[in-house]
């Protein structure tokens, strides 16, 4: 994923913590909601709208 999101389906977008900061690449896609799952998961940008999931990155984690 060093290459930023990827998109998946119309409106579905997959990418890293770094793609989730880039405001130019979420308002070129109209990303307005971010789905953050990542140990250290918190909103970043004001004018997002997040959902949160505190997971860490192994393999026994239960999402």
């Amino acid at each position: 994923m060093g290459n930023g999101m990827n998109k998946v389906v119309d409106g579905l977008y997959l990418g890293n913590i770094r793609d989730s900061e880039n405001r130019e690449s979420l308002s070129q896609n109209n990303i307005t909601h971010i789905l953050s799952v990542y140990n250290n998961a918190k909103p970043v940008l004001e004018d997002m709208t997040y959902l949160c999931i505190h997971a860490a990155d192994v393999s026994s984690q239960n999402l």
